[in-house]
């Protein structure tokens, strides 16, 4: 485990207890590309879409994720347009709307586990206080963590689509905090994948966070710590 809160001064340092962790899930928890990917192979080949424009469908919807964390489009303006935007850029006809549920419902099937993941929640859980906070869509995200059996280990499952409100807005870890019964700040750790999001709202908020980090991709950041494993965490 690595403290890097200062560029460049890395010093191995073990994370101290915290009462209640609020944990990412897809990336962090949840192979979400393993079930990005099962789910668009489903549903390229249920609609008839080429698989070799997979990956632009993938680009186009990173950049409107991006923007939807930006709070530069809705949410409601990211699911009637993705598909949409790759049809068009491609020349397809299809409804949109349509293979965008499709997609959602194939999704919520998929609930590939992170290496270590139920073992550190096992392990966290006995210890304290556990919550999931995600970006996501309500019923997909729900029916993800049911069929990969967190749910016994976890308090909250804190989805945006409930809340109103992504990371890295304050709202979504106010929430979290809200239903834990929890109001010190200063004993809760937020640990996910991404800098935009997991890390630059859980610092705004004035929690410490905690970068799952496993490909060693971002040694610069402004986390209070990195991970390679999720083991690290206990």
């Amino acid at each position: 485990m690595v403290n890097e809160k200062t560029p460049g001064k890395q010093r191995t340092h073990p994370i101290p207890p915290y009462d209640l962790y609020l944990i990412d899930a897809d990336g962090t928890l949840l192979d979400f590309e393993a079930g990005e990917a099962a789910a668009l192979d489903t549903t390229f080949r249920q609609f008839g879409l080429p698989v070799d424009t997979m990956d632009s469908y993938r680009r186009i919807n990173a950049g409107l994720w991006r923007r939807l964390a930006e709070g530069t489009i809705s949410r409601e303006r990211l699911f009637s347009s993705r598909f949409g935007l790759f049809a068009r850029a491609h020349g397809i006809a299809l409804d949109s709307l349509q293979v965008n549920r499709f997609f959602l419902e194939q999704l919520s099937h998929q609930a590939q586990h992170m290496p270590g993941a139920e073992a550190m929640l096992q392990a966290l859980s006995s210890r304290a206080k556990v919550a999931v906070v995600t970006n996501g869509v309500s019923f997909a995200q729900k029916e993800r963590f049911r069929r990969a059996g967190f749910l016994p280990y976890i308090r909250h499952l804190v989805v945006s689509e409930d809340v109103g409100a992504e990371k890295p807005a304050a709202l979504i870890f106010e929430r979290a905090l809200a239903l834990c019964g929890h109001a010190d700040k200063t004993t809760v750790l937020m640990v996910g994948d991404e800098l935009a999001t997991d890390i630059a709202g859980a610092n705004a908020f004035g929690i410490a966070s905690c970068l799952y980090d496993p490909a060693g991709k971002h040694p610069q950041h402004q986390a209070a710590y990195r991970i390679s494993s999720l083991q690290e965490l206990v």
